[in-house]
């Protein structure tokens, strides 16, 4: 098998569109104050724990610690 197809076989074919719907959440994340599960719901995941394992794989914190790590001090 060529090398080039080996290498489009190692992610899945909508990994780039997962991607984005996360670092949206991410964005999220750090600029409103929305709950996680409408986040969750907002890009496209059904199940909060779902998308929480996803956004933990993707950006190595859970969603909440996410939140708490890169949102602006507020005074």
């Amino acid at each position: 098998m060529p090398a080039s197809l080996r290498h489009s076989r190692t992610k899945p074919a909508n990994a780039g569109q997962v991607q984005w719907r996360l670092d949206l959440a991410a964005d999220r994340l750090r600029t409103t104050d929305q709950p996680v599960e409408s986040i969750a719901a907002a890009v496209g995941y059904h199940s909060a724990p779902a998308f929480s394992r996803a956004f933990t794989r993707s950006h190595g914190a859970p969603p909440g610690r996410y939140r708490t790590m890169h949102r602006p001090s507020r005074a």
